[in-house]
């Protein structure tokens, strides 16, 4: 019988990774099964396990002093000047103030001290390949009937019912790999954060291929650009600098570009204007806030666009800019000197999404920044494991 601990660990998964958009929507605002569950179990966790009393290491107290500069600046400018979108400025409480918070303080000490891990690996192995298996079928059966499989609370928001086509998802006549996620974007964005853990826990060649190939038909440049630097940068420092293991990374890219460019072909008679877009996508726009932004904004609060830092300049200023690279840096920062294999992969997941994020972060978006402060929760807490896992789980032990 399954334990509570475990159930909670399910649950999340199943409404995070699974299906992260099921849900309704309340004059406007999406209101996700995922979210409900993450923010009821965190409330469990913190009335079963009495965890108000947290014993913080260093490295979470660098962190919680991180968040907390830029949330405190946050709700400052909320309060003086006010916000300009009520949906927007929902999501941003929730995403850069609840989920941190959260899943730092009183997860991560569940984590630490409750937490069956490899159990929570054995889910998100499972979650990974069935995204990535129905994300391929439901993008050539859309090619071949026309049609989307629409599953209302669960693989949709109820409120998005029917409006698929609406949304911007397609190249050229083709529509993008949304899988459960209903945004090539978001989905490929997702799977690059948990792509360095799951390429450790996973053994079969087989299975992370296919991850991969979900992420090449995202269609979506920014995901493109975020395979290409891990397979070039990431996965060799993760895994060591052989000359043998930089060669063979090096004809897969190779093979990774070439496909990219006859992929482009079939969207545009321009492939290579394609893949090198001076309008990027068309959010060359952005670029002008570095000609016209303020120390400290005073304009109301509203989304942060695409280009997270050209967003997140334009919304809270310079000084606002320099506390959030400060909070999103800090579990990098505190763990840069990690040498255990897993502990890298999740270290480096942080640092791929603060790269692509140079293009598009879907920041504010579901379930994205959920999967990067629980991945630095992961990294920061004393809990890690063996490199050889999983072959041997009696190697699993705290530090």
């Amino acid at each position: 019988m399954i334990n509570t601990g475990k159930l909670i660990i399910l649950l999340n998964l199943i409404f995070l990774l699974f299906f992260p958009k099921g849900g309704i929507k309340l004059s406007g605002i999406p209101i996700t099964w995922g979210y409900i569950i993450f923010f009821m179990s965190s409330l469990f966790l913190i009335l079963k396990y009495k965890i108000f009393n947290v014993k913080i290491s260093k490295k979470k107290g660098f962190v919680i002093l991180s968040m907390l500069s830029f949330q405190v600046y946050i709700l400052i400018s909320l309060y003086f000047n006010g916000n300009s979108n009520l949906g927007m400025t929902v999501s941003l409480i929730v995403s850069l103030i609840l989920i941190p918070w959260l899943s730092i303080v009183y997860v991560g000490k569940y984590i630490d001290e409750h937490m069956d891990i490899y159990y929570l690996f054995k889910i998100v192995k499972i979650g990974l390949i069935f995204i990535s298996i129905y994300g391929i079928f439901l993008f050539f059966y859309r090619i071949f009937t026309g049609k989307w499989i629409e599953v209302p609370f669960l693989t949709i928001n109820f409120g998005d019912l029917g409006r698929l086509d609406e949304k911007f998802i397609t190249r050229g006549g083709i529509y993008k790999l949304i899988s459960t996620y209903n945004n090539g974007n978001i989905y490929g964005i997702s799977v690059s954060i948990l792509l360095p853990l799951y390429e450790f826990i996973e053994k079969s060649k087989i299975k992370k291929l296919i991850v991969k190939v979900s992420m090449v038909l995202t269609l979506s440049r920014t995901v493109w650009i975020s395979l290409i630097v891990y397979e070039l940068l990431i996965r060799p420092l993760i895994n060591g600098i052989v000359l043998k293991k930089i060669i063979m990374q090096v004809i897969f890219v190779i093979l990774i570009v070439f496909s990219l460019y006859k992929i482009a072909g079939t969207i545009t008679s321009n492939p290579i204007g394609f893949l090198f877009d001076k309008n990027l996508g068309g959010r060359v726009g952005a670029l002008d806030i570095l000609h016209n932004f303020e120390l400290v904004s005073t304009k109301p609060v509203s989304g942060i666009f695409e280009i997270v830092y050209l967003g997140v300049l334009n919304a809270f200023g310079l000084i606002g800019l320099l506390l959030f690279l400060f909070m999103m840096l800090s579990p990098i920062i505190s763990s840069i000197c990690v040498r255990n294999v897993y502990k890298k992969s999740l270290l480096y997941g942080l640092i791929l999404y603060l790269i692509i994020s140079l293009s598009d972060g879907a920041i504010l978006l579901i379930p994205v920044m959920m999967f990067y402060w629980f991945i630095a929760s992961l990294l920061i807490s004393k809990k890690t494991i063996s490199p050889v896992f999983p072959r041997d789980i009696r190697y699993f032990k705290s530090v």
